[in-house]
């Protein structure tokens, strides 16, 4: 028995030593014990494994980091997405206002051109002398479109009774 007693007392001994070598950094316990556990040939497959389940968890890391920036990277873009739509809607809201506007002018200047032409008309059947008194007290713009619109011959008979500065000045501004 006292066999017995010395032989656990030095395993307790050696336990203790190796445990505060350990402690100290002195020696390495878990490096001792990989390089046992892999070089025997029954635990080495199962090593292996250990290995490769670390590589997969890094991989496995990885993409979810990855994964973390790309769904910070599409949350940006949507966001990107979304303020460009608004100002793609805007310019279309502009586009539709300048369209509705662009009819308008269009049907207001069709209209100012059906008035011209009637006017046009009133003045090609009136008596040159009297057409041409009323275009002399007609402002200047009114003026050249009437006779711009008229047959050169009644536009000439108008200029011809009126006073020759107004007809000089009705005539260089039809030619421009």
């Amino acid at each position: 028995m006292k066999k017995l007693l010395y032989t656990l007392l030095i395993i307790v001994f050696l336990g203790a030593v190796l445990f505060g070598l350990n402690y100290f950094e002195i020696i390495s316990l878990k490096a001792w014990g990989e390089k046992v556990l892999t070089s025997a040939p029954v635990l080495e497959e199962y090593y292996k494994t250990d290995q490769a389940f670390d590589n997969l968890f890094n991989s496995w890391e990885n993409i979810r980091e990855e994964n973390i920036q790309l769904s910070a990277e599409v949350n940006r873009l949507n966001k990107e997405l979304k303020s460009l739509k608004e100002i793609a809607d805007e310019r279309a809201l502009a586009i539709s206002n300048l369209q509705e506007e662009l009819t308008k002018l269009s049907k207001d200047k069709l209209n100012h051109q059906e008035k011209v032409n009637k006017l046009v008309k009133i003045y090609s059947e009136m008596d040159p002398e009297e057409a041409a008194r009323i275009v002399d007290s007609l402002d200047r713009e009114l003026t050249l479109e009437i006779l711009t619109n008229m047959k050169e011959d009644i536009v000439a008979e108008i200029l011809v009774n009126l006073e020759p500065d107004k007809a000089a000045e009705l005539t260089r501004q039809l030619q421009e």
